[in-house]
């Protein structure tokens, strides 16, 4: 089984479950490497500082021995499909090799003396197949430029001034010199498009979907390997155009994405709807469901091991910590990204509601502390408002934390925050209830029994005023509220287990295999 793409490593956590119960999957993560798409954010108990968050170092940190696994392929495209061909045709010495070219690309394996120059050539031979295929290459050079200039200071005058001009220019007519375009296999694209969303106003033209369109030659001899091929996003519209059934998993990307009027949104739109299938993970997703995939979409959980987290070891000396710097006897964990003002970021977690609460509480005379990640567009304003309400002296800041740190932490704290919106839940509230700690947020009760019969056992609260309520209860009361934590724990195993979510999807993957046999 192949699985396309992985924003936010689910497709390494899906493939990662799915491994575990006797299944036989490979990822390809082409052309992406933030720090939160690598296995080692989820796997790996690291320290140090990885530099860029798009383009980690993983060399520069002790990963304390982790080394990620083989079916994971990360890198330029060509080198993932080069290498991915390999181990499946059981090549062994051109595997290694591009094993090696592979972890140069992507910062996993150490700089020797021409690690560098290795590196770049690696990159080089990824970025001249953009060059010819897609159309917006002089985009991806200036954006790469730019990255280039932000990690080296003292070149960002030259980069902006000429070497983005001038490489864009040379990209831009390079591009058209190499490549050839195939005016009937386009159309046919585009003619799909408008057949299968009459409704929409807006139309999908040549240019958007031509990379797809010659990428897809390429990539036949590898989706050929595969009996099953699962896709992310919108990168179903590769195996779409190549000419193979696939599977797709939404993991948010149905919420506003495939509506917007640009080449990602209609892509989106198109490899959702011609999918086999589709596998839901928010069930504030479904009516888009309904109208992208009807009839052919199932609810499951986000992929997720929910017994990995109990091994963390460290819990309780980082708790004695926190309390000694924060003096505070109760400690809040709130990993939540920092977006809750209207024009600027998403504002879709409501950040606020928490922070007002948290320092009317600590003003009321609670000693209660937080933990707060630096992320989201909003990071500063909620800094301020702690600063303006009094409660800043008692928050700790830090980077987003890796899953085993994540899960290290919410272990040490009394209560993990989530947002106080949407009324949905994703990994932050998944991954604190599977290491049995309380936790706080709201709910949509009404939509959330659409999944599932028993609703999740949080301190369900969507104002400050509920906020300060139920907490001046529970601070009372430590027995009641370590009591949410032990509940957590039990309704992950009943109703988020990852043995569910699998069984869901090797049903959908046995229909097809075996349209014509008997349910069982």
């Amino acid at each position: 089984m192949l699985h396309i793409g992985n924003i936010a490593n689910n497709a390494f956590l899906n493939a990662k479950i799915l491994n575990q119960h006797g299944f036989d999957c490979d990822v390809m993560c082409a052309d992406y490497y933030h720090i939160m798409g690598c296995p080692e954010w989820e796997e790996a108990d690291f320290a140090g500082d990885v530099g860029d968050h798009f383009q980690p170092d993983w060399t520069a940190v002790d990963l304390r021995g982790y080394q990620r696994p083989r079916w994971f392929a990360q890198g330029p495209q060509q080198l993932c499909l080069e290498y991915l061909i390999a181990r499946r045709t059981g090549n062994a010495r051109v595997a290694d090799k591009r094993w090696q070219e592979l972890g140069i690309a992507n910062g996993t394996i150490a700089g020797r003396p021409r690690g560098r120059w290795r590196r770049a050539v690696a990159r080089l031979r990824g970025f001249l197949t953009v060059i010819r295929e897609r159309r917006d290459a002089p985009e991806v050079t200036a954006a790469f430029l730019r990255r280039f200039a932000r990690r080296r200071g003292r070149w960002a005058g030259v980069v902006n001034v000429v070497a983005i001009p001038v490489c864009t220019a040379a990209v831009w007519l390079l591009g058209r010199l190499i490549r050839t375009d195939d005016p009937d296999r386009l159309a046919l694209w585009t003619a799909l498009f408008r057949e299968q969303f009459r409704d929409r106003a807006d139309v999908m033209v040549a240019d958007e979907i031509a990379p797809v369109v010659f990428a897809a030659d390429r990539f036949k001899p590898l989706l050929a390997l595969y009996d099953i091929i699962v896709a992310y996003a919108k990168d179903g519209v590769v195996p779409l155009v190549a000419g193979f059934p696939y599977f797709a998993l939404e993991h948010g990307t149905l919420r506003e994405l495939p509506y917007r009027d640009d080449r990602d949104g209609r892509q989106t739109a198109l490899c959702y709807r011609m999918a086999q299938h589709v596998f839901v993970t928010n069930f504030d997703c479904l009516d888009s469901a309904r109208y992208l995939a009807p009839g052919k979409f199932t609810l499951i959980n986000h992929p997720f091991d929910e017994d990995a987290g109990l091994a963390v070891l460290g819990s309780e000396q980082l708790r004695d910590e926190l309390r000694r710097e924060l003096d505070s006897d109760v400690l809040f964990f709130f990993p939540t990204r920092h977006d809750w003002i209207a024009g600027t970021g998403y504002a879709d977690k409501a950040n606020d509601v928490f922070l007002r609460a948290f320092a009317a509480l600590r003003r009321e005379g609670f000693r209660i502390g937080a933990v707060c990640c630096e992320w989201g567009a909003n990071v500063q304003e909620s800094k301020q408002l702690l600063h303006e309400l009094g409660g800043a002296r008692y928050v700790r800041w830090g980077h987003p934390l890796p899953t085993v740190q994540f899960e290290r932490m919410c272990r040490a704290a009394d209560c993990v925050v989530d947002q106080f919106k949407l009324g949905a839940f994703g990994g932050v509230m998944f991954k604190a209830m599977a290491v049995g700690a309380p936790m706080l947020t709201y709910l949509d009760e009404a939509q959330l029994q659409r999944q599932f019969t028993e609703i999740p056992p949080v301190i369900n609260c969507r104002t400050t005023d509920d906020i300060i309520r139920q907490l001046r209860r529970l601070l009372r009361e430590p027995d009641e509220l370590s009591r949410y934590g032990t509940a957590a724990r039990a309704w992950m195993h009943r109703h988020h287990g990852k043995a569910e979510t699998v069984r869901l999807q090797a049903e959908r993957f046995h229909h097809l295999l075996f349209p014509n046999a008997l349910p069982q």
